[in-house]
């Protein structure tokens, strides 16, 4: 059997989010790295991005995965905070 491999891109920064649309259309998924991202962007555009990203994975029915710097707080806590869900 012949078995193909799954190409999940990785966005990380400004390049990645301004050729979205293209890497969407050529890879099986999504990763998006909050944390890489978090050092080109500003905070308060980062929740937006996100929200943009996930929106097209949706829309062209691929995988999109969102990682790092999630529920960080529960590393000292049994609870997370607000921010964090």
């Amino acid at each position: 059997f012949a078995h193909r491999g799954r190409l999940i891109a990785k966005i990380e920064n400004r390049e990645g989010i301004k050729n979205i649309d293209k890497i969407i259309a050529v890879s099986d998924g999504i990763m998006i790295a909050r944390g890489d991202m978090g050092v080109s962007l500003p905070v308060y555009e980062e929740p937006v991005i996100q929200k943009i990203i996930i929106r097209k994975c949706n829309r062209a029915k691929k995988p999109v995965i969102t990682a790092t710097q999630m529920l960080e707080s529960m590393t000292e806590s049994i609870r997370p905070t607000r921010a964090g869900v």
